[in-house]
C-alpha cells in the first residue's frame, strides 16, 4: 500500500500513527524509505502524526526523528507537507 502511494506524483504522505502504540522495525524502515525517495524527487517525504509525549513518539523521535518528524495532529503535519 505505502508502496502503491509513492508510484505515482506524490511528493508527501502523512501517516497518522496515534491509534498505534507500536511500529515495528520493518514498517519503521518502510516509512524511512518511503520518505527517502519522496525527497529524492524533490517532496516533503513522510510526516508522522503522534500522541505527543506517547511511547511511541519517544521512540520514533530518538531512531528517526530526522527522516520522520512527528506533528500532535493531521493538520500540522498536512500544513508541513504544503510547505515543503
Amino acid at each position: 500500500m505505502l508502496t502503491d502511494a509513492i508510484k505515482g506524483a506524490v511528493t508527501g504522505i502523512a501517516v497518522d500513527l496515534r491509534g498505534c502504540g507500536a511500529v515495528d522495525p520493518i514498517c519503521l524502515s518502510a516509512l524511512v524509505a518511503a520518505s527517502s525517495t519522496l525527497r529524492a524527487r524533490g517532496g516533503a517525504g513522510v510526516k508522522l502524526v503522534t500522541n505527543p509525549g506517547s511511547p511511541l513518539e519517544v521512540r520514533l523521535q530518538s531512531v528517526a526523528a530526522k527522516e520522520l518528524p512527528a506533528y500532535a495532529t493531521a493538520s500540522r503535519a498536512l500544513l508541513a507537507l504544503r510547505g515543503a
